[in-house]
């Protein structure tokens, strides 16, 4: 579950970024600047992405304060195990950037912030899945197993990063928009 906190996040902040300031008309003033479209996208990801991690580093934080306070001796131990800091540390913040680069996608072409942040669906839905399969004891990823999710969903992200790029057309939101 603790994987949903950055990619819900993620999606939240980067549609209500994009589609809020073309609602707002504040994304006219910032496309006229010389900044690059990547630059411009890295820096509106990158910025949600801090959100998303603060609020995991935050949230785990305190689960594990809760743990160690209120659960039997060695609980807290495998919350901080290699497998655990994988899910948290790895995983987790490389389904949050799929899921930004995802929002940031739909978010070019939606007309508002609601209808791009169903395609966190996308994202969400597996993560779900994989937490019910591994409730019902189907499921069980390795240390290594998570390490390679993670990667994989990095490749990911940078493949829709560079599809972001190419779709974020300056010229059309501008003249739609205006």
């Amino acid at each position: 579950l603790m994987a949903l906190v950055p990619v819900v996040g993620a999606m939240t902040l980067i549609t209500t970024s994009i589609v809020g300031e073309k609602q707002m008309r504040t994304l006219e003033p910032l496309l006229a600047t010389p900044l690059t479209t990547a630059e411009l996208l890295v820096a509106k990801t990158g910025a949600a992405f801090a959100v998303a991690l603060a609020s995991l580093g935050l949230g785990y934080a305190l689960f594990l304060a809760l743990v160690a306070a209120a659960a039997l001796p060695g609980v807290t131990a495998t919350l901080l195990a290699p497998r655990a800091l994988a899910l948290v540390g790895g995983l987790a913040p490389a389904a949050s950037l799929v899921a930004l680069t995802l929002g940031a996608i739909v978010s070019t072409r939606a007309s508002d912030a609601r209808t791009a942040q169903q395609a966190g669906v996308v994202v969400v839905v597996p993560i779900v899945a994989g937490f019910v399969a591994q409730l019902n004891g189907q499921l069980t990823l390795s240390t290594g197993g998570l390490v390679a999710a993670t990667l994989i969903l990095l490749a990911l992200a940078a493949g829709l990063g560079a599809v972001a790029v190419r779709w974020f057309d300056r010229e059309r939101i501008l003249t739609r928009w205006t």
